[in-house]
């Protein structure tokens, strides 16, 4: 699921980086929108810690890609 994420949505959300301004609550709402959805289909609990869920899986976590991090690392570029 985490894989299909990061693979799937967030290469739209890399293409969509340079062209459209996205404002911080954008992404807030998506993030949320994100967890929400992992929760309802049992991908994630609900107490489950929400940091934990950004850590990379080298680091024994879940690796899911921050849509923050990855729009200001594209708008850079």
């Amino acid at each position: 699921m985490i894989s299909a994420i990061n693979t799937l949505a967030m290469s739209l959300v890399r293409y969509t980086a340079g062209i459209v301004k996205w404002r911080k609550d954008e992404m807030e709402a998506m993030d949320r929108r994100t967890r929400k959805l992992m929760t309802t289909y049992n991908r994630l609990h609900l107490r489950a810690d929400v940091d934990r869920l950004y850590v990379p899986r080298k680091e024994e976590a879940r690796g899911l890609a921050n849509i923050q991090d990855t729009v200001h690392m594209e708008s850079r570029v």
